[in-house]
């Protein structure tokens, strides 16, 4: 345990440099930034910092400068990687979880004689297991990775499915509406024209007995009130206790923070206290146009109101709006609803875009890391006169469907020696497959060798195991566009000509569904990649 050269004062450094500074956060590995400083002050790196006070430790890989009451960890049985350290860093907080702040517990000497358990390879060893440490951080680093990937994409998937889309593909009116709407025709409203006031009985309740902040079957109706954020619901009812309507629109009348909050209620809803719902008067609402209303009456009033000036019926009724109106002056509520559809699409677009590439590098790391526990070696480019000779090229199963599937130029994770007692050809690849569904022959994580189906191979497809892009649906297991399937067809014939009546795509293992595809499935919607050639074995 030793005291820096140096301690810098937060106020009086010059932040902008290369060497981070360390202080006793407990956020971004207790580093603030990055300082300019004298470099002889410099603490070495793949050190422990320890916060004195607050216990805050973290490794730290690389030379720092440090704030206040940091002392500087080294490791002296061996040289100290960043395997090892997650595991001391996680025997350490708890060690210390029990010491309070700012205590005198956290002095040099006491911190010494602090006792830690660690793992020993034999009873009579002397040294811990550092090996063990090493594999045992690899293997919670490599199984919360590929549960992390599969659950962002069932989250995605979930995420399509609650907005209704299939997919996010503008369709030509949607785009229309994106361009038309900032540019169209608009009127001047009052609120009150458009939309009354939802009478709703008053019953008596009790809020401990009859509301509750779970929603279950018992307590079923979403009730609004002085919420802001959450959609506006807090609580939720008993359903014989709180009347309901549907398709309203949600107005907070009160509350410090949430005065003037306007959210859609398409689903049927009840009113706690300080909110009320209005409803269309002279028009019908879709759940889209309740979204841009909400959003227009909220742009109006949120700064007209407060806690002060309570947004009342009486007061919002009569504050006026702007709408996009058609050629007869009447609200578009057509265009309305298919802006908000496109603005739907597009923004889940994004997401989709953004998890695909979380995806990505979780699979990439994932692939790198188990290989890396493997017998199977991985390089980055092996001999040219071995490459699907001994080699094989290892691809995510995404990037394996756009390059063999619609011929983009996509690199390889790596090259992998592949020894499966047959001929290699440069048709060939390798993927590691995601999931249960084809067990027992293929395990989650299993490398597998594939190979490329030409342009003309379609009835050799029958009763295969396939590496399918299908994006008209998603796999049930994973929620992906991309699985590892057995191909299985239904055909029709008219004199030379026959067409697929049903394409299935089927586990192996009775606990998934199948994916079925029908004739109006589009032609570039489903695509067979790849036939399954073998496992690689792993030992």
């Amino acid at each position: 345990m030793q005291t820096p050269q140096k301690r810098f004062n937060a106020n009086a450094v010059a932040f902008g440099g290369t060497h981070p500074y360390v202080v006793r956060t407990s956020l971004n590995n207790g580093r603030r930034g990055c300082i300019l400083a004298d470099t002889r002050f410099l603490s070495d790196g793949q050190t422990i910092s320890f916060g004195q006070d607050t216990a805050t430790i973290f490794y730290q890989d690389e030379p720092y400068f440090t704030g206040d009451k940091i002392k500087v960890l080294k490791f002296k049985p061996c040289k100290l990687d960043a395997l090892i350290a997650v595991y001391l860093l996680a025997v350490m907080r708890k060690a210390f979880s029990s010491f309070a702040w700012g205590i005198s517990s956290f002095n040099e000497e006491i911190l010494k004689s602090v006792p830690i358990e660690l793992p020993i390879a034999t009873p009579t060893a002397k040294m811990p297991d550092f090996e063990w440490m090493r594999k045992h951080i690899r293997a919670l680093e490599r199984a919360h990775l590929r549960t992390l990937e599969r659950t962002r994409i069932r989250a995605l998937s979930d995420y399509l499915l609650a907005a209704g889309f299939g997919d996010t593909e503008l369709t030509t009116e949607e785009r229309e509406a994106l361009a038309a709407c900032p540019l169209a025709p608009t009127k001047t409203f009052k609120i009150g024209t458009l939309y009354h006031k939802v009478k709703l009985p008053k019953m008596k309740f009790d809020k401990r007995r009859d509301a509750s902040t779970v929603r279950t079957e018992e307590f079923s109706v979403p009730l609004v009130n002085a919420k802001h954020g959450d959609n506006g619901i807090m609580f939720y009812g008993r359903p014989e206790v709180f009347d309901s309507e549907v398709m309203t629109i949600d107005i907070v009348q009160n509350g410090a923070v949430a005065t003037g909050d306007v959210y859609p209620q398409p689903q049927r809803t009840g009113v706690l206290w300080d909110a009320y719902l209005i409803k269309a008067s002279a028009h019908t609402d879709t759940e889209r146009t309740l979204c841009f209303m909400a959003c227009a009456i909220e742009k109006t009033i949120k700064r007209r109101f407060s806690y002060e000036k309570k947004a009342t019926w009486e007061r919002v009724k009569e504050e006026k709006f702007i709408l996009p109106v058609t050629e007869t002056g009447s609200p578009d509520w057509d265009l309305m609803d298919c802006y908000i559809r496109a603005v739907m699409k597009r923004a889940i677009a994004g997401i989709v875009a953004r998890k695909d590439r979380e995806l990505e590098v979780t699979r990439r790391l994932v692939s790198e890391d188990m290989l890396s526990e493997e017998s199977i070696k991985v390089v980055d480019t092996p001999p040219a006169e071995v490459e699907f000779v001994e080699w094989l090229p290892l691809y995510s199963l995404k990037a394996a469907c756009g390059k063999f599937g619609d011929g983009e130029a996509v690199e390889p994770l790596g090259w992998v020696k592949v020894d499966i007692g047959r001929k290699l050809d440069d048709r060939m690849f390798v993927v590691r497959a995601i999931g249960r569904s084809m067990e027992p022959k293929i395990h989650d994580g299993t490398l597998c060798v594939m190979r490329a189906l030409g342009a003309n191979s379609g009835g050799s497809r029958e009763g295969k195991i396939v590496l399918a892009q299908h994006r008209a649906a998603s796999d049930p297991e994973t929620g992906g566009a991309y699985s590892i399937k057995r191909y299985s067809s239904e055909a029709t014939t008219e004199g030379d000509l026959w067409r697929h009546e049903r394409i299935t795509l089927s586990p192996l293992n009775p606990d998934f569904p199948p994916l079925s595809f029908g004739p109006d499935t589009p032609e570039d919607a489903l695509n067979a990649i790849a036939e399954f050639i073998a496992v690689l074995p792993t030992f």
